[in-house]
This record gives structure tokens, C-alpha cells and sequence, in this order.
């Protein structure tokens, strides 16, 4: 008698072990949508992405390069069984910049915010095409709280495409806004198109001056070849391999966070991006 009590209360035990576990797990989602005026197919491709974010949900999902407020509202009515509540960026600032940036949660936000970076579009004729349009690059700040995790600070957001000391000023504007005018204690997420590789200052900034470590590397070891931009996708604009977007975060004093699993994904043969995703338990 007294061994089958043990047993039941081992047994009630690890089930209890096992379900807490498994709801302090929750997926990041990371994705550049590609949605410039001059891409190609960008409705089909959005129509396309809806479709595939809805087999293979998560509870935070990031996005850049979200231009048009016809395609936003599009994609959002075929994410309408996903139950996400949007925060698209722009929306939060007065300045009638376009920062291309849009979150998607299943859960609510709290408090959310977003800056456009202080030195953007310095040089060239894409530049000067960016501002004549009001195309900007900067960041949003949620405080997200989901169902099945503690309180979260996340970050989205998309740097400079072209010119390093570009990037790491923005990076800088970022890391003077989480050092010293956010006081969050929650774990940091911080999600996004860095136009910047694994080993870059633009990194290394974020890895050691904020403590950031890296989802995907954690997970999978980053294999050789591994790339969010890739020659072979018939949409990039470049002929090498290379990993530019990312699943970042930070464990607090009272909760560790560590990745499950990581991937690389939303990369079928048929594009839906010049990009691909990153998906992190």
C-alpha cells in the first residue's frame, strides 16, 4: 500500500513537472516580407505566407518590410483564424515615417512603442529614393504578455541594408533606449532583419553589451551553409549566403530562457520572400 502511494505521488509529480514545462514554452516567428512596391507577386506571396503561418503557428510573430497598408490589411484578414493581435508601427509615432515594421501576438501588449533611427538613408540613390517616399528604418518595443510564458520585452526591427557605420549607429540609438530609458525587468526577445552577419560588430554589439544570445545558433550549432538570404532564392539581389535575420533574446533575473529548437523556414520553392524566416521554440 505504502509503495503504491509513492507511486501515485511520483507519478503526479512528474506530470505536474511535465505540464509546467510545457506551458513555459511559446515560438518566435522572424520574417521580411518583402513587401516593396516594386516587388513582384507581393499579394499572391502574402496570400501564400497567411497560409503557412497558420499550419505552423507561434505566439510571437515579427515583420518587416510591410510598406502598404492595402497589403497589411490584406494579410491580416487571412490571419484572422490565427486570433494575433496586431501592432503595426507606424501607427504608433505621428511622424508619417514608414518604418515597414508590424508585430503579430497571441496574447496582449501592454505597452508598445516605436522610434525611427536618427541616421538613416546617408548616401546613394536608393537612399535618396527611401526618403523621397518616407522610408525609414527603426524599432518597436512591446511589453507582450502571453498565456504560457512570463511577461516579455520584445524588439522588431530592420537596419540599414547597405552601410555598416549606418547599422551600428542604429544599433547604438537601440542599445540607448534598453540601457537607459527602459526599465523592464522581463526577459528580452529581440527579433529582426539586421542586414548584419553572425561575428559583425553590429553582433557583437548586441551579444555583449546587452547580453543577447542568438536562438538559432543555440539550437541548431549553425550548420555550414546556412542562410536567411540566399543566392538560390530567385528574389535576392546577391549572389552569397548569408544569415541576416534573427531570434535573439536575454533570460531576466527571475526567468531562463533557453531555445528547444530553431529553424530556418517560410522557404518553399515557390518564394514568399528575397528572405527567409527564423522560427524559434
Amino acid at each position: 500500500m505504502l509503495l503504491r502511494g509513492f507511486f501515485l505521488v511520483y507519478f503526479w509529480l512528474f506530470s505536474s513537472l511535465a505540464l509546467a514545462a510545457d506551458q513555459g514554452s511559446f515560438c518566435l516567428q522572424t520574417f521580411n516580407v518583402y513587401g516593396t512596391v516594386y516587388a513582384s507577386r507581393g499579394h499572391q506571396r502574402l496570400d501564400r505566407l497567411a497560409s503557412s503561418l497558420l499550419g505552423e503557428p507561434c505566439e510571437i510573430v515579427q515583420f518587416q518590410e510591410f510598406w502598404l497598408a492595402k497589403s497589411r490589411q490584406r494579410f491580416m484578414n487571412s490571419m484572422k483564424a490565427a486570433r494575433l493581435a496586431f501592432v503595426q508601427a507606424d501607427a504608433l509615432r505621428a511622424d508619417r515615417q514608414r518604418t515597414g515594421l508590424m508585430s503579430g501576438v497571441s496574447g496582449s501588449v501592454s505597452h508598445a512603442y516605436s522610434e525611427v533611427y536618427d541616421v538613416n538613408n546617408e548616401d546613394g540613390l536608393l537612399d535618396r529614393g527611401r526618403a523621397l517616399f518616407a522610408v525609414e528604418k527603426g524599432f518597436t518595443s512591446l511589453e507582450v504578455h502571453l498565456e504560457q510564458a512570463p511577461a516579455l520585452l520584445v524588439i522588431n526591427t530592420h537596419t540599414h541594408p547597405l552601410i555598416q557605420l549606418v547599422r551600428i549607429s542604429q544599433i547604438i540609438q537601440i542599445l540607448e533606449y534598453l540601457l537607459f530609458k527602459q526599465e523592464s525587468q522581463a526577459p528580452l526577445i529581440f527579433m529582426g532583419d539586421l542586414n548584419a552577419e553572425p561575428g559583425s560588430l553590429e553582433l557583437q554589439l548586441l551579444t555583449n553589451v546587452l547580453l543577447l544570445r542568438d536562438g538559432y545558433a543555440e539550437a541548431t550549432g549553425s550548420p555550414p551553409g546556412a542562410c536567411t538570404y540566399c543566392a538560390d532564392n530567385p528574389l535576392s539581389w546577391r549572389r552569397d549566403n548569408r544569415i541576416i535575420d534573427f531570434t535573439l533574446f536575454r533570460s531576466s533575473a527571475e526567468w531562463t530562457l533557453r531555445p528547444l529548437s530553431s529553424a530556418i523556414n517560410l522557404n518553399p520553392e515557390l518564394p514568399l520572400s528575397d528572405h527567409y524566416g527564423v522560427r524559434t521554440l
